[in-house]
């Protein structure tokens, strides 16, 4: 396979934690999403999900294998090239909405823009536009602690796709909140996936949200065992 063709792509990666008895949390993984895809991992807890979510995002490092980011190969960079990897390529969604109180909504989703020396003025129009998408730009003033946890996690969504990212990670982003908020933000998800035409990467443990994903993919014991395409999806 040639990784330029992927948003994100894993060669043979392996993760494996020291101790006196090692644990493999990664077993030769090879994996790829392609552009615009928009895909869940599932697996029972210790399958190795969240380190996988991690390596992609470099946020930790293969002890083997090699990782290519919009086609890079960043197995070998130091951390300073990382954070900059980080910052321009990958957008992060996490369980908890990681919003600051102290700052307006709008002044969150600006955060990343922030970091690249962009602008007031074009990181402003660039907030608003995410939020409006997100369909929370009504809420651009408010503090993110008067919300509702599914206009948070919107919120969240937005300061992730502000940076016009590569791809988007979400570790179990619904999984603080209820059954209806959960299906408003994968709603969100979804809009993002279609109209931005980003590649979204999931983990999650609820079945009837990763059903609504272009495919889904099976871990266990540190390995994908399989994938595949929900019922009902565009070309099941």
């Amino acid at each position: 396979m040639d990784p330029s063709e992927y948003a994100i792509y894993l060669e043979d990666v392996k993760k494996v934690y020291g101790g006196a008895v090692p644990t493999v949390a990664l077993d030769g993984v090879t994996f790829g999403v392609e552009r615009g895809r928009f895909v869940s991992i599932v697996g029972p807890s210790g399958s190795g999900k969240s380190t996988l979510l991690h390596i992609m995002g470099a946020l930790d490092r293969p002890t083997s294998g090699r990782v290519f980011i919009a086609g890079m190969d960043v197995s070998g960079l130091r951390d300073s090239e990382l954070s900059r990897v980080r910052n321009r390529y990958i957008g992060f969604v996490f369980q908890a909405f990681n919003l600051l109180g102290r700052m307006s909504v709008l002044e969150n989703v600006e955060l990343p823009l922030i970091a690249r020396g962009v602008p007031a003025q074009e990181r402003r129009r660039r907030a608003m536009a995410a939020l409006e998408l997100l369909g929370v730009g009504h809420l651009w003033s408010k503090s993110p602690r008067l919300l509702s946890g599914g206009e948070q996690q919107r919120v969240a969504i937005a300061r992730a796709l502000v940076g016009d990212p590569e791809f988007i990670l979400a570790d179990e982003p619904t999984g603080n909140l209820d059954s209806r908020s959960s299906m408003v933000v994968m709603e969100a998800f979804r809009e993002v996936n279609r109209r931005a035409g980003k590649t979204i990467v999931m983990v999650t443990h609820n079945m009837e949200l990763a059903e609504m994903t272009d495919a889904i993919y099976r871990m266990r014991d540190g390995r994908i065992e399989g994938a595949e395409v929900p019922w009902g999806v565009s070309g099941a």
